[in-house]
């Protein structure tokens, strides 16, 4: 697809403002903790722009609209609402304790909770989660689809330009154009509704083209998709940019109200999401847009087909936004998870501020060329997020939950539990991809034994993962408790 001068002229427009700010913060990083958490001084405003420009990337723009257009509504109520709930659950239940234990990333929360041995498992969950694969990915599709760019050059362009400005400012320069990035995403998902409803219809003029079931709360899925997604939705509650906004908010209270006004905006964007999703269904059923299309690309072809000029400039300068505050929030976690949770903290009198900048620095670099080796390794957005999510969920969700919970968890639960779940759901997720099969009605790989009528989907190694991680936190709580009465 060709675009217009002005829309080019938009993005481009965009991309110069973003390099411009981190050139701007980085002469006001003084220190490791302005550069990884802005020196804890994020207010609530500041907070809510970044909590959702960091957590609403594509992955859940390009995800949730596709899985609209092959689900219909049972995307929102299955695959949305459970992260509502687990919203609300880390601002009023978890914020206050991450606060009491004044630690500044997850790996040292485990520490502070179960001790040295949990760190390790701990830092792989985080880098390997954080590694931004699917934001990278999306950039690549941006590019090919807009202005017909190799995907591959895509995305090394803009995870360039995103590490450009994070290499420089941090968290800083993150979070000041997560706000910007914020307010284009604003306006242009309003606009593209806007223009979906008055050109296309309303939800209530659409079901009357489609099929009835497209608009139950369940749909079709099954009972063990309807549990995979809800588990999935745990992800908040040891979901590593969250903890790292929240160490780095100036209070408590801060941290709490944030979340609470980001819970609003998320339920609209995502009603706003699976809206468009499903008038993609509606205009490939009518032969607007043709019925070959990838499925991961349907809200491009809808705002394509739909946005005049300049506003189409913009959405996709909102969509490379979106993209890259996720590059940059998750390269930057990856990076420091590494050189400030390892080698700082393993080296005999640690790092000085100098060498944790420019290390992590660096570190910032290698997380982004992994995500551009790593990100087309999965046919679809959706999977590559539920595999990484089942990952961070089967390490940490235990240990993490155990250890705000309980008085005193001990120290081999802990750590049984996080190498259980991290080693376990890695294994799965080899097997699946060395001695499993493509199912193309799943469209998944699945692990068969058709003498049994067992059908195991890769997405269901949570079924496995979680209940060796709670297993084996038992173990590991029982010896202590065995260790401290004797």
């Amino acid at each position: 697809m060709v675009i217009s001068s002005l829309d080019t002229f938009i993005v481009g427009i965009y991309i110069a403002g973003m390099l411009l700010i981190g050139i701007y913060v980085s002469r006001g990083i003084k220190s490791f903790v302005d550069f990884a958490l802005a020196g804890r001084l994020l207010t609530t405003p500041l907070l809510a722009g970044t909590f959702i420009s960091t957590y609403y990337g594509l992955d859940v723009t390009f995800g949730s609209s596709e899985t609209a257009y092959l689900e219909g509504m049972s995307t929102f109520f299955v695959y949305s609402l459970p992260f509502y709930v687990c919203y609300l659950a880390v601002a009023i239940l978890i914020v206050p304790r991450i606060f009491k234990l004044n630690a500044s990333t997850i790996p040292e929360t485990i520490t502070r909770l179960y001790g040295t041995g949990a760190r390790i498992p701990t830092i792989l969950a985080t880098v390997f989660y954080s590694l931004p694969i699917i934001s990278v990915a999306g950039l690549g599709i941006l590019g090919h689809f807009f202005f017909g760019i190799d995907p591959l050059v895509a995305a090394f362009l803009g995870a360039t330009i995103a590490a450009f400005y994070t290499f420089f400012g941090g968290l800083v320069a993150d979070v000041l154009t997560d706000s910007i990035q914020f307010f284009i995403m604003c306006i242009t998902l309003s606009s593209a509704a806007f223009f979906a409803m008055t050109e296309i219809g309303s939800m209530d003029q659409l079901k009357l083209s489609l099929a009835p079931e497209f608009f139950e709360p369940l749909g079709t899925l099954s009972i063990a998709d309807i549990i995979v997604y809800t588990v999935i939705a745990l992800t908040p509650l040891v979901e590593p940019a969250f903890y790292q906004r929240i160490f780095a908010s100036r209070s408590a209270k801060a941290a709490t109200q944030a979340l609470l006004l980001s819970t609003v905006i998320w339920i609209a964007f995502d009603w706003i999401v699976v809206y468009l999703g499903i008038v993609g269904k509606f205009m490939v059923t009518q032969g607007t847009l043709p019925a070959s299309l990838d499925e991961s690309e349907i809200i491009l072809h809808i705002t394509a087909n739909l946005l005049p000029s300049g506003l189409l400039g913009l959405f996709i300068a909102g969509s490379v936004a979106t993209a890259m505050s996720t590059v940059d929030s998750y390269s930057l976690i990856a990076a420091s998870s590494v050189v400030y949770d390892g080698f700082h903290f393993y080296k005999k009198n640690g790092l000085t501020d100098k060498q944790l900048i420019k290390y992590t620095r660096v570190g910032i670099i290698i997380s982004i060329a992994l995500s551009l080796l790593i990100s087309y390794q999965f046919e679809r957005i959706r999977d590559a997020w539920i595999f990484m999510a089942s990952i961070l969920v089967s390490a940490l969700f235990v240990p993490l939950m155990a250890g705000f919970l309980l008085k005193n968890p001990g120290k081999r639960s802990g750590t049984y539990s996080i190498w259980a779940g991290f080693f376990s759901a890695a294994v799965i997720f080899i097997l699946f991809e060395t001695v499993g099969s493509y199912d193309p009605v799943h469209e998944t790989q699945i692990f068969s034994l058709p003498e049994y009528e067992i059908l195991f989907q890769r997405e269901h190694l949570l079924f496995v993962a979680v209940p060796l991680s709670i297993a084996a936190f038992i173990i590991g709580y029982l010896q202590d408790l065995k260790g401290r009465r004797i």
